[in-house]
């Protein structure tokens, strides 16, 4: 099968994702806000909702990478059934109350776990021999996230955050399509490389064992939850740092936009940068970029220096994302892949924890800078830990193909 066909349809896969990913994540504090929650509520909802997509998320890596009968394709069709069904309830409970409470954390858990599923079909791809080129598809998810951030700026100040759950249900059925058709990708080749030949018994380690056999791995991941402990404090509470500059809703849509129109690039040339620079030189110089980004934010007293201190994020969490998935290929083993990227992935979720509890109940007792301050101070702890956790891939026939 066409690499270029698999891409096409893993892109499909990329932009279901981030556009559900902006809709409950990132327009949560607008959603949850307009309904009455403060940010302590709030964030301690968020933070509930990434405490279950970590263990959530983690918990069906491990099925997957020693399952002998479900590929991650399978699993994804009851997690994106139960997505649809949480954006269902909010759509009919428009308001706060005791099924939004519930509801919300639940939509985030499944929303996250996604990805991880997500990124085990792109390592299957490439075990199977057929890569995916993660960049292209990585920047049409950020292209798509950008459209539709402008759209819900506008949307949702023109006709409530109602519009939230409506466009839930029709990105998670465009989300059901991309999967119907990497499912059968990942059948086909899985037959032809099989051919002949009886599947080999999974070979996965448990997730115990995995991390205590991985000390450098785990040190990168402490170090990576304290960065995005400070990029989910300046995103996840975005409002926040719009309205201190002197911004509204319809603002934070375009800044929102604004920000993945400089991802999109910086992914989609990313394999010509790969070519150039290690995933690990790439992974270091990034984690510097978050830690100067927080501090510009911290300093941005108006939209347009808010809008250059977030440009920033082009050299920062725009090279991070498609060099993580590089090199947790590199460095684990296929067996063990799907809970390497999980892993990966969960910091931001662990990140989006801290932040969630402890930012969220900072902005309400201190200004947006202060409390952006204070991430920066955190994030540059976070930059020295996961440059020193980084390390040489142990197989360097290992090539990661973008």
């Amino acid at each position: 099968m066409s690499t270029k066909r698999i891409t096409v349809y893993y892109s499909l896969n990329q932009v279901g994702f981030w556009m559900v990913f902006c809709l409950s994540s990132s327009f949560a504090a607008v959603y949850l806000g307009a309904l009455g929650y403060s940010n302590t509520k709030l964030g301690s909802m968020l933070a509930l909702g990434s405490v279950l997509g970590f263990l959530l998320g983690t918990g069906l890596s491990s099925f997957v990478d020693t399952s002998p009968r479900f590929n991650a394709a399978d699993v994804l069709w009851p997690v994106l059934t139960l997505q649809a069904a949480f954006f269902l309830l909010l759509l009919f409970f428009p308001a706060r109350g005791v099924v939004t409470t519930l509801c919300y954390p639940l939509l985030l858990a499944f929303t996250l776990a996604v990805n991880t599923l997500n990124l085990k079909l792109c390592a299957d791809f490439e075990h199977y021999e057929s890569p995916v080129n993660y960049g292209i598809a990585r920047s049409m998810g950020s292209a798509a996230y950008m459209v539709l951030s402008m759209l819900l700026g506008v949307w949702v100040t023109r006709f409530g955050v109602r519009v939230i759950p409506i466009a839930g249900l029709a990105v998670t059925a465009l989300q059901g399509v991309s999967n119907a058709l990497l499912s059968r990708s990942v059948l086909r080749l899985r037959r032809k490389l099989l051919s002949g030949h009886a599947a080999p018994a999974p070979q996965g380690r448990s997730l115990g064992v995995f991390l205590r056999e991985s000390p450098r791995f785990c040190l990168l991941l402490a170090g990576m939850a304290l960065l995005f402990f400070s990029h989910n404090t300046t995103s996840t509470f975005l409002i926040n740092f719009v309205e201190h500059a002197g911004g509204g809703i319809k603002t934070l849509g375009y800044l929102t936009a604004f920000l993945t129109a400089l991802e999109v690039p910086t992914m989609l040339f990313f394999s010509r940068i790969f070519r150039r620079r290690s995933c690990a030189a790439v992974l270091r110089f990034s984690f510097i970029f978050f830690a100067l980004k927080t501090a510009a934010i911290a300093a941005a007293p108006n939209i347009p220096l808010l809008f250059a201190a977030e440009s920033l994020q082009v050299l920062s969490y725009a090279l991070y994302a498609p060099a993580i998935v590089a090199y947790v290929t590199l460095v684990v083993p296929y067996d063990d892949a799907a809970k390497g990227q999980s892993l990966a992935f969960s910091m931001t979720t662990i990140g989006g924890v801290l932040a969630s509890l402890i930012s969220g109940r900072l902005l309400d007792v201190l200004s947006a800078p202060a409390t952006a301050w204070i991430a920066a101070a955190v994030c540059a702890v976070g930059a020295a830990i996961a440059c020193r956790g980084l390390e040489k891939p142990k197989n360097i026939s290992a090539v990661w193909r973008p």
